[in-house]
């Protein structure tokens, strides 16, 4: 049995005892730190179980759906939740160049992945993904006219080098680096949404479609600029890209 050890003070007469703790208390301190080394490694580490905010989403609608290994809800979506946002008379005016003046929620976070680096375009595509955010069916109200122009592809090594280029600077946030697909469809099989001819797919780069959150091309990228990455489009066709979307759309046989 532990035995109180008189300490060598004395102030005014007062002695003081160096107390040993109670068993019971040094063992629940214990506890305390291995079960914290456990909950950390549960929920922050292995991700085997759910954080209090993802149990709270999950309660708010139960159909969300959590990627295996993450704690980022993929395709959440809130009963409360609307695509249109309150825009300020600053940011209106940045956005109605290429988006016109009724800006739809979806189209803003297409434009942010297109702008986005690597690293901050896996957390928006883990964060918003596809059709289950809403992009496939836009409150937009804005109807493009839609008017196919004759085009002729190009073929030289310099103007498909340039349109990829175009391509990994704008298009990979929604069609892949590879053009397997993601927000928006696969380049690469012989599915077509809007049609696969080449003047049917200028006219897609050109003027947009904004039911699908594409953005028109034209007030950002110049004729020959659109061209060239259309031309790079081609070359994607049958190129079984890994991790291809499904198809989508209508078979075109050229």
């Amino acid at each position: 049995m532990a035995k109180d050890k008189l300490l060598d003070h004395d102030y005014d007469g007062i002695k003081e005892l160096d107390n040993d703790l109670p068993p019971w208390w040094l063992n629940l301190f214990y506890i305390t730190i291995i079960w914290g080394v456990g909950y950390f490694l549960y929920f922050h580490v292995f991700n085997f179980g759910d954080s209090s905010v993802v149990e709270y989403q999950k309660e708010m609608n139960p159909g969300m759906v959590i990627a295996k290994g993450s704690s980022i809800p993929m395709g959440y979506d809130s009963p409360w939740a609307d695509e249109t946002i309150e825009l300020t008379p600053k940011l209106r005016k940045q956005l109605e160049n290429y988006v016109g003046p009724n800006v739809p929620f979806a189209w803003l976070i297409a434009e942010a992945k297109r702008k986005a680096s690597l690293e901050d375009l896996a957390i928006l595509n883990a964060s918003f993904s596809g059709e289950e955010f809403g992009f496939a069916s836009s409150r937009a109200s804005i109807v493009v006219e839609e008017e196919i122009a004759s085009y002729s592809s190009l073929s030289d090594d310099a103007s498909i080098s340039q349109g990829k280029e175009i391509w990994l600077k704008n298009c990979i946030a929604c069609h892949g680096i590879f053009g397997e697909g993601g927000i928006g469809p696969n380049m690469t099989d012989q599915f077509w949404i809007k049609g696969g001819s080449f003047n049917e797919i200028m006219n897609t780069i050109t003027h947009g479609v904004p039911t699908k959150g594409m953005i028109a091309w034209k007030t950002t990228l110049r004729p020959e600029e659109m061209l060239k990455v259309g031309s790079y489009i081609l070359t994607l066709q049958e190129t079984n890209p890994p991790n291809p979307k499904a198809p989508q759309g209508d078979l075109y046989s050229p």
